[in-house]
C-alpha cells in the first residue's frame, strides 16, 4: 500500500476554490483535439469562483455514473483532458518532480481509451495521477462521490477506536458499557477482519461503518492471541470530515508530577473557547504535553499556537504555482503565554496542520517530539468537478514551516521515538505519554 492511500483528503490549509474549464465534446480517436482557449496560444480558459458555477458545469453535479456504467467516448475523453490541463496549469510544482507530465499522460491515454466502464476509467485516472507521489492527490468517481454525499445516513459501532499500529489494527479505547465493552472487546486487541474484508491492508476503521442498524461482524485477536469473533450493533451515524470540523474536541486535564495534557482530535474551526478554557485550567502547570497523535490536520492551529509563544511568531509559507507567496503569523498572548516545558506527541497519522504545528515548535526549540514520525503530507489543495460527475482535488500550493522546511513526504521526525505496546495497552497504559512524562520531569530537573 503507498503511503498516501489511506488519506487524500481536504485537509490542512485547503482553499475553497473551484477551477473550471470549458471543454468541447471530443472522441478518443480525436487525440489532438484542445480545449477552446482565449489569450496566449495553447492557454486554457481557466475561471476561479468561489460561488455560482457556469452552467455546463454546475450540470456536472448531476451526472452520475455507477461503477459498472459505460461512460461515453465525449465524456471521458472531456474528462482526461481536464485533468491533463488542470494538473498541467495549476499543480504546485511545475516540474512535476523531473517528471514530463505530457508524456505521462500520452502514455495512459491508450489504457483510459480501453477503460469504459466508470469504475475502471476512474481507478486508471487515478493510477495516472498518483504516478506525480503526492499527498492531497485524488480522483473521486462519481458513485464514490454518491456514497459520500449519503454518508450521513451511515452508522458504525459505538465506544470503540482503533488504530494501525506495526502492521495490525489494534483497538486503543473500548468504552465502558457500551455494546463492543460488554462483548469482551479490549484495548490491545487485533481487530483481523470486518465483514468478511480483512484488515492487512486496510483499515478497519471504515470497514466498521454500514447502514443503520446493521450487524458489524468482527473477527479479533485477544491477549491470548485466541481467535474471536463478535457481532454488534450500528447504532451512530458517522460523522463527516466537514462536520468534524465543527465539532473539534479539546481534551485537557492534569497529569500527576505538576504535567498539563491537552489532545486535540481536529483542529476544527470550533476551538477558541474550549482552547482558552483548557489553558485557564493548566496554566500553572510546569510541563504540558500537547498530543496530535490521529489528528488529521484542519484549518490551522493558531488557536492553540497563540498561547505558546509570548510574541507574534511565523507559523508557516505558502508558496503558490504562479508565485503568489502567503506568511502566516500567530499573535501570541504576551505575558499571559504559557511558560513550561512542552512535548508534543506524533504518530503517522497527524497529518497536514499538525505536523506544521508539531514542526514548528520543534524549530523553535520551544518543544520537544515524542511518538512516531508524522505522515509527510503537507500542501495546500483545492477541489473541482469533473465532467463525468466525479471530483479531484490535487496540491495548488506548496506549504513550508517557519524555517521554510517543507515537510511534504518527509514529516516530522521525533527527538524520541517511541511507540505504543500492546501490552501496555491491556494495563491501560500509554507508553507515548508515559515516556513524554519522563521526559519532562527530566527537563524540569
Amino acid at each position: 500500500m503507498d503511503r498516501y492511500a489511506w488519506r487524500r483528503c481536504v485537509t490542512g490549509w485547503c482553499v475553497a476554490a473551484v477551477l473550471v474549464t470549458a471543454c468541447s465534446e471530443v472522441r478518443f480517436a480525436d487525440r489532438g483535439a484542445s480545449i477552446p482557449t482565449q489569450g496566449a496560444a495553447g492557454q486554457s480558459q481557466r475561471v476561479i469562483r468561489t460561488a455560482a458555477l457556469p452552467a455546463e458545469i454546475e450540470a456536472y453535479r448531476d451526472r452520475f455514473f455507477d461503477q459498472d456504467q459505460i461512460i461515453p467516448d465525449s465524456i471521458r475523453m472531456e474528462t482526461f483532458i481536464y485533468v491533463r490541463e488542470t494538473l498541467r496549469s495549476e499543480y504546485f510544482d511545475s516540474t512535476f518532480s523531473g517528471m514530463n507530465w505530457d508524456s505521462l499522460c500520452t502514455a495512459y491515454l491508450p489504457r483510459l481509451a480501453e477503460r469504459k466502464e466508470s469504475g475502471a476509467f476512474h481507478r486508471m485516472l487515478n493510477e495516472m495521477i498518483n504516478r506525480l507521489g503526492t499527498s492531497h492527490l485524488r480522483i473521486t468517481p462519481p458513485h464514490v462521490q454518491h456514497a459520500a454525499k449519503a454518508s450521513r445516513r451511515m452508522f458504525t459501532v459505538d465506544g470503540l477506536s482503533v488504530r494501525r499500529m506495526g502492521d495490525d489494527q489494534i483497538i486503543t479505547y473500548v468504552s465502558p458499557g457500551s455494546d463492543a465493552h460488554k462483548k469482551g472487546l479490549a484495548a490491545g486487541d487485533i481487530i483481523i477482519s470486518v465483514d468478511g474484508s480483512g484488515t492487512a491492508e486496510k483499515s478497519a476503521t471504515p470497514l466498521l461503518h454500514g447502514d443503520s442498524a446493521s450487524v458489524c461482524r468482527i473477527v479479533y485477536l485477544d491477549r491470548s492471541n485466541r481467535e474471536n469473533r463478535v457481532e454488534l450493533p450500528r447504532l451512530s451515524r458517522v460523522i463527516t470530515t466537514m462536520e468534524r470540523l465543527t465539532r473539534a474536541k479539546v481534551t485537557s486535564k492534569k497529569l500527576d508530577d505538576d504535567i498539563g495534557y491537552i489532545a486535540v482530535d481536529i483542529w476544527g474551526i470550533n476551538l477558541a473557547d474550549q482552547m482558552e478554557q483548557a489553558f485557564l485550567q493548566l496554566t500553572d502547570t510546569k510541563a504540558l504535553i500537547v498530543d496530535v497523535r490521529q489528528n488529521p490536520g484542519g484549518v490551522g492551529s493558531d488557536c492553540l499556537t497563540r498561547y505558546i509563544f509570548s510574541d507574534s511568531t511565523i507559523t508557516g509559507h505558502q508558496v503558490f504555482r504562479h508565485g503568489i507567496r502567503i506568511t502566516h503569523m500567530s499573535s501570541g498572548s504576551g505575558e499571559q503565554a504559557y511558560a513550561g516545558k512542552i512535548a508534543v506527541l506524533t504518530d503517522s497519522r497527524s497529518g497536514s496542520s499538525s505536523e506544521l504545528f508539531a514542526a514548528n515548535l520543534q524549530e523553535s526549540g520551544r518543544a520537544v517530539i515524542v511518538g512516531e514520525s508524522s505522515y509527510g503530507g503537507v500542501l495546500n489543495a483545492t477541489q473541482t468537478l469533473l465532467p463525468t460527475g466525479g471530483a479531484m482535488l490535487y496540491p495548488n500550493g506548496a506549504v513550508y514551516t517557519a524555517g521554510k522546511q517543507l515537510l511534504e513526504g518527509k514529516g516530522v521526525t521525533p527527538d524520541y521515538t517511541v511507540s505504543m505496546k500492546r501490552d501496555d495497552l491491556y494495563n491501560g497504559i500509554d507508553t507515548v505519554i508515559e515516556t513524554a512524562k519522563q521526559i519532562l520531569k527530566k527537563a524540569l530537573g
